[in-house]
């Protein structure tokens, strides 16, 4: 399948199945799936494309390997829960790699691509430079939501906040009679029962007190946010 308006050109094997994707102006190989068998089993799905040589492969973020990923030896294991990457902790946060390669003229190198269960969806851009392909891309996986005002303001969270009281007080003398700006005050995870998600402690941020507070800061046109930090799968 081509098209004269298309950057890039879709070729498709059928037996066995398999597929190279081109760029139209060049005839070069951006990504070649028919040199290795493409796997459909019930909990099993992988797919594999040739990669030249020399190269450099980036993206696969949420992680702290370098930016410019290794081609050798290499396997990186994406895991759909909320553990930022940071080096204390877990590294990825949510399946949703963004891969750019840069490729030079002599194929050697493969890159595959394993999931047990799910769909892969992949998703080609062609533009002719960085700049359109920068442009391209969130008309794939849409705009950024528009952030209300208030979110570009102060706001003020910490550990340690243990109960509701230390809070009112943070509040009342260390911003308002200081007159500090203040746009949200958050609860961290202090507030959670047992580290509970959503579940108060009934007796260190009892229910009524928490909704007291609310109404309060909105009086001053401020907000209340809620943390929730333990991984939610």
């Amino acid at each position: 399948m081509s098209s004269s308006k298309s950057y890039l050109e879709f070729s498709m094997n059928h037996n066995p199945f398999s597929f190279p994707i081109t760029r139209n102006s060049t005839g070069e190989n951006i990504f070649d799936a028919t040199a290795h068998p493409i796997g459909f089993l019930s909990q099993y799905l992988s797919i594999c494309t040739k990669l030249p040589e020399p190269l450099n492969i980036y993206g696969l973020g949420e992680s702290f390997d370098p930016f410019r990923l290794k081609t050798s030896n290499y396997s990186k294991t994406l895991w759909s829960r909320d553990a930022y990457g940071t080096p204390e902790l877990t590294t990825c946060t949510a399946i949703t790699p963004y891969i750019l390669t840069t490729v030079g003229k002599t194929p050697s190198m493969y890159l595959e691509y394993r999931t047990r269960v799910g769909v892969v969806d992949l998703y080609f851009l062609g533009r002719p430079n960085p700049k359109e392909v920068a442009m391209q891309y969130p008309q794939r996986v849409g705009l950024p939501a528009m952030m209300s005002y208030w979110h570009f303001g102060f706001h003020n969270c910490r550990y340690g906040y243990y109960d509701i009281y230390k809070i009112a007080e943070v509040i009342a003398n260390y911003y308002s009679a200081a007159n500090i700006p203040l746009e949200t005050q958050w609860t961290g995870i202090d507030y959670m029962n047992l580290r509970r998600v959503f579940t108060p402690d009934p007796y260190q941020f009892p229910f009524d007190k928490t909704r007291d507070l609310v109404p309060h800061l909105h009086k001053s046109n401020q907000h209340h946010m809620v943390m929730v930090d333990p991984a939610v799968t």
